[in-house]
């Protein structure tokens, strides 16, 4: 359902920049070519194939369809199939091609322990949410365990101290 438009943005992408270049594959009229790509990425099978792959110097970064768009279900009830709300197609693309062609990239670390809320917290909201879309923007999320004693690592650019409940939190040590 969002062929079309992924194509055409892909396309753009290509013609903006000389030093990308966007193949199309379809599995049914070149199978041998799919099935090789299973094998590289990892894909299980040909279902999974609806995706995107960015390579770059034997980096990879695969963008499934279910991160292309936003739906809208309020009309699910009704019979009706959810309806496309947002297409997010080139924050995705953007982001991926980020990832697989910037050498480092720079770690946001959240603080666990003390019940704080961190990347993993449930419902989608709050901290997870900002992590997901600090993902989308070439960020590596990682955790950093307060309780641990350690110091914050040497590759944070960022420590979120997302609400802690319990304890009492120090402040956490920062080395240069």
């Amino acid at each position: 359902e969002l062929y079309d438009e992924v194509r055409e943005l892909l396309q753009n992408y290509g013609a903006a920049g000389p030093s990308l270049s966007v193949d199309f594959l379809d599995p049914q009229t070149d199978p041998m070519k799919a099935e090789a790509l299973l094998t590289k990425f990892g894909i299980q099978s040909q279902e999974q194939l609806r995706m995107v792959v960015f390579e770059c110097d034997g980096r990879s970064k695969q963008v499934d369809i279910t991160e292309l768009v936003d739906y809208d279900y309020s009309e699910t009830d009704e019979g009706m199939p959810p309806k496309v709300k947002a297409f997010k197609g080139e924050q995705a693309f953007t982001g991926a091609i980020l990832s697989v062609t910037q050498k480092t990239q720079a770690a946001i670390y959240f603080m666990s322990g003390h019940d704080a809320a961190g990347p993993d917290s449930p419902g989608g909201r709050g901290a997870a949410r900002l992590a997901g879309l600090l993902e989308q923007q070439n960020y590596r999320i990682a955790t950093w365990d307060a309780l641990g004693l350690q110091p914050v690592p040497d590759d944070a650019a960022v420590l979120v101290i997302a609400g802690p409940k319990t304890g009492s939190c120090t402040t956490p040590t920062i080395s240069s």
